[in-house]
C-alpha cells in the first residue's frame, strides 16, 4: 500500500513491526506468540512469513537489523520450500526487491527487551533465550480478541526447549496462574495474581419456588452454569489466594522464587512442558510424558545436541495433576494441555519454593 499509493509514511508502521519481530524471533525461526490476542497465541509460527517485508525494508533503509533478519531467514530450512518457491511473482512485480542490500554495521544479538504495554520480556544471551509473560486480559475469557495464555515463562538453550512453565492450584479449581502484568526492578521481574472465590448461601425465602424450577444461570465467576438462581443468592466467606513469582536473570540463567499464600493445604502444581521427545534425566516417570521432579536437579537435552537445560531443585508433596485448567475448560470438555514432556513440582499452601533454570 505504501508503494502503490505513494504513501511512504505507512512504512513507519512496518518499520516498528519488523523491529519488534527481531526481538520476538528465536534462533530457529520460531516466533513468540504468547502475547497475541487472537488464535495464534497457541500456534507455532515462523519468521519466514516476513521475508519479503524484511528484504524490502533492508534495501530501502539500509538498517543492519533488517539485513540480519534477511540473512537469518535465507539460512532457515523452510526458506527454500515455503518462501523461495512462492516469491517469484513478487520479485517480478516489484523490481526493488531484486536490488542488493547495502548496509554496514553490526547487530547485537544478545539483548534484554521489556515490552511494558504487553507485559512481555525477551532475553537472549548466546544460545540461551527466555520469554517472560504476564499480560493477560482480565477477566480471562475463552474467546478470540483477548490475551489469555497461561504460559508465564519459556526458555531455550540450543535445541533444548522448555515450551512453557505454568502454575496451577486447587483453589476453587480456578485454574492456572495469570499474572496481573509484570513489574521490572533491575534484573528482577515480579509477577503477581490475586484470586478471590466465595460460597453461595441458600436462597432467601422470597426467592424460593415450590417446584424447584429455578433459572438456569452462569455462576458469577463464570466457571459453570446451573439452575441455582445465582443472581438471587447472597455470597459469603470470601477467600483470597495471592501468588507471587519473582524471576531474576543473570547471564541467561534464571532464578525463580515462588510464594503462594491463602487458605492452607491447597494443592500447588508447577508444570514444565519440554519439547516432545526430549531426553529427561533426574525426574521420575509416572506415566507416558508425565514426570515428577521429586528432589535434586533435572536435565533435558534434544537429540545429539550437547546443549542441556538444568532445572531444580525439585519438590513433590502430592501427585495430583488433574484439573489444572479450571472448571471453565473441563466442564466444556476442553483442555490447555499440549503435546510434550511434562515435568511437575508440587506442594501445598503456604507454598514456598526457589529453583533455577540454566
Amino acid at each position: 500500500m505504501a508503494r502503490l499509493l505513494n504513501r511512504p509514511k505507512l512504512l513507519d508502521i512496518v518499520n516498528k513491526n519488523l523491529t519488534t519481530y527481531f526481538y520476538y524471533t528465536e534462533t530457529n525461526g520460531d516466533l513468540v506468540t504468547v502475547d497475541s490476542k487472537r488464535q495464534d497465541q497457541f500456534m507455532n509460527l515462523k519468521v519466514t512469513n516476513f521475508y519479503l517485508p524484511y528484504r524490502y525494508m533492508a534495501i530501502r533503509t539500509g538498517n543492519p537489523m533488517f539485513k540480519y533478519m534477511v540473512d537469518t531467514i535465507e539460512n532457515l530450512p523452510e526458506f527454500t520450500t515455503d518462501i523461495l518457491s512462492n516469491s517469484l511473482a513478487f520479485f517480478m512485480e516489484n523490481e526493488e526487491l531484486q536490488k542488493q542490500i547495502k548496509t554496514d554495521g553490526k547487530v547485537a544479538n544478545d539483548f534484554e527487551k521489556y515490552f511494558a504495554i504487553s507485559s512481555l520480556a525477551r532475553i537472549r544471551n548466546g544460545k540461551i533465550s527466555a520469554t517472560l509473560f504476564g499480560g493477560n486480559d482480565k477477566p480471562i475469557m475463552i474467546v478470540s480478541g483477548r490475551s489469555s495464555n497461561p504460559n508465564f515463562l519459556m526458555y531455550r538453550k540450543g535445541d533444548a526447549i522448555l515450551q512453557y512453565m505454568r502454575l496451577s492450584t486447587s483453589f476453587f479449581r480456578m485454574g492456572y496462574f495469570s499474572s496481573d502484568g509484570i513489574v521490572k526492578e533491575g534484573n528482577r521481574y515480579i509477577l503477581k495474581e490475586t484470586k478471590e472465590a466465595d460460597y453461595y448461601q441458600p436462597l432467601a425465602e422470597e426467592y424460593r419456588k415450590a417446584d424447584g424450577n429455578y433459572k438456569l444461570s452462569e455462576s458469577q465467576d463464570g466457571r459453570f452454569w446451573n439452575k441455582m438462581e445465582f443472581d438471587s443468592r447472597t455470597k459469603s466467606n470470601v477467600k483470597k489466594q495471592v501468588t507471587v513469582i519473582e524471576i531474576t536473570e543473570n547471564k541467561g540463567a534464571l532464578s525463580l522464587d515462588f510464594k503462594v499464600d491463602g487458605p492452607p493445604n491447597v494443592e500447588v502444581t508447577i508444570e514444565m512442558c519440554f519439547k516432545e521427545g526430549s531426553n529427561i534425566t533426574g525426574a521420575t516417570l509416572v506415566k507416558k510424558n508425565n514426570y515428577f521432579l521429586k528432589s535434586g536437579t533435572g536435565e533435558i537435552s534434544e537429540g545429539t545436541d550437547t546443549d542441556t537445560i538444568l532445572f531444580g531443585p525439585g519438590k513433590c508433596e502430592h501427585l495430583n495433576i488433574e484439573n489444572l485448567d479450571s472448571e471453565e475448560y473441563t466442564y466444556h470438555h476442553g483442555s490447555l494441555r499440549t503435546i510434550g514432556e511434562h515435568v511437575y513440582i508440587t506442594g501445598y499452601t503456604p507454598f514456598r519454593h526457589t529453583m533455577t533454570i540454566s
